[in-house]
């Protein structure tokens, strides 16, 4: 059972993902399968509710708050950009022109966009569409003959002519914005209560699983260290022993209840952050994507000498626990020889090759977290470089 665990006759952890640990931990949950994908189901909507809420967010800042038109007049300079885009357009009740939204507009070609504007097809005056029901007496009488009707009966008035008027006149023309900014609202606000309670049910499903495997696991060690012979207690102190049954099961746990689960989350969140990246402007989106070798590789390269630290750390950590376990054990034998102060020097050698295992993780992260950040801001940098050189 203990080599089972990885534990080699130095006190050392052994291979972190050897495959008997692996097929021993999924036999101490297979009991709890079912809570186990309860769990995962759960986070999979939580991340989806994550995904969704942003989209939603930009869906009511771009459809109901700031739901600005554009407008492209009929005839031959528009005739290629009907043809090419015209299932993103609206056309007006006479034909003399065509409207298009912010929200499509950003689904253009940006080098269209630009060929487009530049030619003045797209006109730089901002429009609101409004309900063919809604009072336009309120509109001030300069702007009541830009006025203008679509094919669906809506109607179509300057965002200019909304300066002068009162909040209620405003609300009054926008009732429909204003509902549908309400049904976003309470769509974002179930999400939220959604995220909210499966949250707390996953959390508990994992804590009530990880707990039961870590009981299951521990009663199972202690019942095969007490099998074992007295030649073997002579090897490994009982402080070592102690460490293995209390601190390293508790590490087994964490690895199941945060590394597995952060890792079967993200991999649906990155899925999802990459499909969006790709709808909104692939070119970006494949710009972005070329970081992620590099990315890959300072992993890679920080896991495989972060394991090594870890490793470490533990079997320091054990040594401690050893030392203080015999010598604490026999206090008063020391105490008799008057060995306190060479027992005192021993420990201080151990606790300073702890304080050296514990220094090498801390510089591995020094080094690993600001490189990251180092990548992040360089691809920011790359958009900003790519996406702004290509909007100027």
């Amino acid at each position: 059972m203990l080599r089972d665990y990885g534990y080699i006759e130095d006190g050392r952890l052994g291979k972190p993902y050897d495959l008997r640990l692996l097929r021993r931990l999924i036999s101490y949950a297979a009991p709890y399968r079912k809570a186990i994908v309860v769990a995962l189901a759960c986070s999979v909507v939580i991340t989806l509710c994550d995904l969704a809420m942003p989209y939603f967010s930009k869906v009511a800042i771009d459809k109901f708050i700031v739901p600005y038109w554009y407008r492209i007049p009929a005839g031959s300079c528009s005739t290629e950009l009907v043809r090419s885009y015209g299932h993103h357009l609206l056309r007006s009740s006479d034909r003399s022109f065509y409207l298009i939204s912010s929200l499509n507009l950003k689904k253009l070609d940006p080098k269209d966009l630009h060929k487009y504007r530049k030619a003045r097809v797209l006109s730089s005056e901002r429009y609101y569409v409004v309900s063919s029901r809604a009072d336009t007496s309120h509109i001030p009488q300069p702007w009541r003959s830009h006025i203008g009707h679509l094919e669906n009966g809506l109607a179509v008035v300057p965002a200019e002519a909304f300066k002068g008027m009162a909040p209620k006149q405003i609300a009054d023309l926008r009732k429909e914005d204003l509902r549908g900014l309400a049904v976003m609202g309470l769509v974002l606000a179930a999400l939220v209560l959604i995220s909210f309670s499966l949250g707390y049910i996953e959390y508990y499903l994992l804590e009530y699983t990880g707990q039961n495997i870590m009981q299951d696991m521990r009663m199972k060690l202690y019942h095969n260290i007490q099998r074992q012979s007295v030649k073997f207690f002579g090897k490994h102190p009982v402080g070592r022993l102690v460490t293995r049954v209390t601190n390293d099961i508790e590490n087994l746990n964490e690895m199941f209840k945060s590394v597995a689960v952060t890792l079967f989350k993200d991999f649906f969140i990155l899925s999802g952050i990459m499909a969006v990246l790709f709808y909104m402007n692939w070119r970006l989106a494949l710009l972005c994507m070329g970081l992620v070798p590099v990315v890959s590789f300072f992993t890679f390269l920080f896991s495989s000498l972060a394991r090594e630290a870890f490793r470490e750390l533990r079997a320091k950590v054990a040594k401690i626990n050893a030392f203080l376990g015999e010598r604490l054990g026999a206090i008063s034998i020391i105490q008799l020889f008057c060995a306190e102060k060479a027992q005192e020097e021993s420990f201080r050698q151990i606790n300073h090759e702890n304080l050296l295992a514990g220094m090498k993780q801390i510089q591995i992260f020094a080094v690993f977290m600001p490189l990251m950040e180092l990548l992040s801001s360089f691809g920011v940098a790359l958009i900003l470089w790519y996406g702004g050189g290509k909007v100027i």
